[in-house]
């Protein structure tokens, strides 16, 4: 049977008339008229409805996007689909993402002006209209009876390359800085001028329904805020101030026909699809979006690295997206055909349902995506990889790379190269050598140059086992397996002293203890360690008289910086507090006199005797010790045990 009932419609830029043919089946205009005369102006009911939205969308999903521009249920699927050609603030509906890295947001400002309906009951307005198109309507299901007008423009904002660290930060900045935006009944439009810097970096688009005056399109926040304060004013001089179509009222052209006493059939049979079966069809299509900005992230990031991957491995992710992007389109096109089938009453519901299920076992399904982009992991753990190194002054080695020419182009510099394949390349933590090698670059202050060469890629350099770290000084080879050489460095408790000790110590006590003290790093264990001399390679010990001594010589307390091997470890040397540090060195114990020879306790008594005499010629008296001064008794005992200490 026909349709009886009125329908809306969602202009989406589609510009028409009262009085244009309509086909529901494809949700398109026809092109014709079905007027063969103008109707009478008063025939015109005309309403102003004066309204003002403002309105925030970061998801960048259709269902989101529909449901910010009101757009119903059967004109869904013919966007989704491609049926109709999107114009002015309609574009807004396909401008989705192409990133999952990016962070977008968009600003809705709609306006509506006035409603105009035409009395199609008016023996007047009948009499305006032509039978013609009844034999030869062109498909035509509906009549435009009715317009509103406004106009909507919408401002978006992406910042691309976003990472774990930055993205909720950035995602922040945009929310507080467009919704600081505020619309007064003048249309003024104010923001508060805050994340300057990050906004910054957003690129602008601004898509709307009226005609920019003379002005540039906005590259900038501020400049896209502008032209949205004068959003206003533009649609005033359009249209004498109605603005634009923004929806259409259809009257069923078999109603019509009836209307004007046409014995005429008019195949205007339109069947709607359930609720259930446009959620599914929307759900598909937000599913495909979200999978194809993964895709190119892949694609993306195999294009940063192309230096460093196989040639196979880019040209097969390059392959997946011509393939998606050629079965896209494909299914685009198959659905549609099979919806105008479905409305028109051709074929049954369960075609399109066929179609859906298809496209689950397709290269566009969610788990055909997630596989393939799974497969080639290591290309995006790689393209994250690469900044931090070039951060830490790491150049990962490209193709045809030599490790000839490295030592040419730094012939007098300190290098590191570590040698390893594709498989474990991407993660600097998977063995000690990967630890080891990335706490010599993280430690370094600038001087030495760091490599890491995948075998697989560069070819030219050959090595027997991996993964090893080669050790270059001054274009020479001074060690095949640095790790190995030096394991010691990287598995102990490490003290750097600056500057170096000396050589020929000042005060070389008989006695001396290892030093085991805690690491001076907050987040290590607090333990107290053994330490080694990190030049050396050898114990550090402490002589009880704030100085610590190694194969290297002797060094002040204060000079040392500490390092241990612990994990938590991240920050380097460290340096001690100078009280924390006196607080934390070991002292002697008095008792440890009792062991000592029997000769040196004479000597000790001798060393008594002497002070106190030297102490009677400094206070002129000639008394014994009890005839001291307490405070010079002190001094004594003071000096004795210094004495004490030092044998």
């Amino acid at each position: 049977m026909a349709s009886t009932k009125t329908i809306t419609r969602k202009s989406l830029g589609r510009g028409a008339f009262i009085g244009s043919l309509y086909n529901a089946a494809n949700d398109k205009f026809c092109g014709t008229t079905i007027f063969k005369s103008k109707y009478p102006d008063d025939s015109i009911n005309k309403i102003n409805i004066p309204h003002t939205e403002i309105l925030y969308e970061y998801e960048n999903t259709y269902k989101e996007k529909f449901n910010k521009l009101d757009v119903g249920a059967e004109l869904k699927l013919s966007v989704l689909t491609g049926l109709i050609p999107l114009e002015g603030s309609g574009k807004y509906l396909n401008d989705v993402k192409n990133s999952l890295k990016s962070v977008k947001g968009t600003l809705i400002y709609k306006i509506t002006t006035v409603d105009e309906n035409l009395d199609i009951h008016r023996d007047d307005v009948r009499a305006c209209i032509s039978t013609d198109v009844f034999t030869n309507n062109q498909n035509a299901t509906y009549v435009v009876i009715g317009i509103k007008w406004g106009a909507a423009i919408m401002a978006s904002f992406e910042y691309n390359g976003t990472n774990k660290e930055n993205r909720s930060h950035i995602e922040g900045a945009l929310k507080c800085h467009l919704e600081k935006i505020k619309i007064s009944g003048d249309g003024h439009v104010d923001a508060e001028e805050r994340y300057s810097n990050i906004i910054s970096h957003f690129s602008v688009k601004l898509l709307g329904d009226v005609v920019l005056n003379n002005r540039k399109l906005p590259q900038s926040f501020n400049e896209a805020r502008k032209v949205i304060a004068e959003f206003p004013l533009s649609i005033e001089q359009c249209n004498d101030g109605k603005g634009v179509p923004i929806e259409y009222t259809l009257y069923p052209l078999s109603e019509l026909a009836t209307l004007l006493a046409q014995n005429v059939t008019i195949d205007s049979m339109i069947t709607e699809l359930s609720e259930e079966t446009i959620l599914s069809v929307e759900q598909v299509f937000d599913e495909l979006s979200k999978s194809k900005q993964k895709l190119n992230d892949l694609y993306n990031d195999a294009q940063s690295t192309s230096d460093f991957i196989m040639d196979g491995v880019f040209g097969q992710i390059s392959d997946r997206v011509q393939e998606v992007r050629i079965n896209e389109a494909k299914f685009r096109r198959e659905l549609a055909e099979c919806l105008i089938k479905v409305r028109s009453g051709k074929i049954n519901i369960m075609e399109l349902k066929k179609k859906l299920k298809k496209f689950y076992m397709s290269v566009l399904s969610k788990n055909s995506m997630t596989e393939f982009i799974k497969q080639h992991h290591s290309v995006s753990k790689l393209a994250e990889l690469v900044p931090g190194l070039n951060t830490n002054r790491v150049e990962l080695l490209g193709k045809n790379s030599t490790i000839e020419y490295i030592l040419h182009k730094y012939s007098d510099s300190d290098i590191f190269i570590l040698l390893d394949n594709d498989k474990y390349i991407v993660d600097i933590n998977t063995s000690p050598v990967h630890s080891a090698f990335q706490e010599l670059y993280k430690t370094d202050e600038g001087s030495r140059k760091f490599f890491i060469a995948n075998l697989e890629i560069c070819t030219q350099i050959k090595c027997s086992s991996y993964p090893i770290i080669r050790h270059y000084i001054n274009g020479r080879l001074d060690g095949d397996n640095y790790y190995e050489d030096n394991k010691i460095l990287f598995t102990s408790n490490l003290i750097k002293f600056d500057p170096l000790p000396s050589i020929k110590p000042k005060n070389n006590p008989s006695e001396k203890t290892k030093l085991v003290i805690r690491c001076p790093h907050q987040d290590c264990p607090t333990i107290d360690c053994n330490w080694k001399c990190y030049r050396c390679k050898k114990d550090v010990d402490y002589g009880y008289n704030k100085h610590l001594y190694c194969e290297c010589g002797e060094s002040n307390i204060t000079h040392s910086k500490f390092k241990c091997n612990s994990p938590h470890h991240t920050k380097g040397y460290i340096s001690f507090e100078l009280n924390r540090l006196n607080d934390l060195l070991p002292s002697r114990n008095i008792m440890t006199l009792l062991y000592k020879p029997f000769a040196e306790i004479e000597r000790l008594i001798q060393n008594i005797i002497i002070l106190i005499r030297e102490k009677q010629e400094i206070n002129n008296s000639s008394g014994t010790i009890e005839e001291l001064k307490v405070t010079d008794s002190i001094d004594v005992v003071d000096k004795l045990l210094r004495k004490i200490f030092e044998v």
